[in-house]
């Protein structure tokens, strides 16, 4: 896996939080253990962000875009519905079923 992958893929997300880039990184390199793949992607990350070829455009979740995208990536977000209320939500991580609402509404029950 080179950063050339890391960049195609990064590049077709448009706007990704690093959990999705990981995934499909995966998907294509399967025969990588996920923390590989999670160290090369950091490296990735801070390289291109110190030459402002990627841009944190959020921090909580941290979402990156490249520069060219900075005006309109959220256009390109990849909203789940919750399983619960229906409402459409941002994951935070790659097996998020639920919103946050609902999420701490399960978790009080418990």
């Amino acid at each position: 896996m080179t950063w050339g992958s890391i960049f195609e893929i990064a590049y077709r997300l448009r706007a990704f939080q690093m959990w999705e880039l990981i995934r499909e990184l995966h998907k294509e390199h399967s025969y990588l253990n996920i923390q590989m793949i999670r160290s090369r992607v950091k490296a990735f990350l801070r390289v291109q962000m110190f030459f402002n070829v990627i841009l944190k455009v959020s921090e909580n979740p941290p979402i990156f875009t490249f520069s060219e995208f900075k005006d309109i990536w959220t256009d390109f977000l990849r909203y789940r519905y919750c399983v619960k209320c229906g409402k459409a939500f941002l994951p935070r991580r790659y097996n998020q079923k639920r919103c946050s609402s609902c999420a701490k509404r399960k978790k009080r029950k418990n």
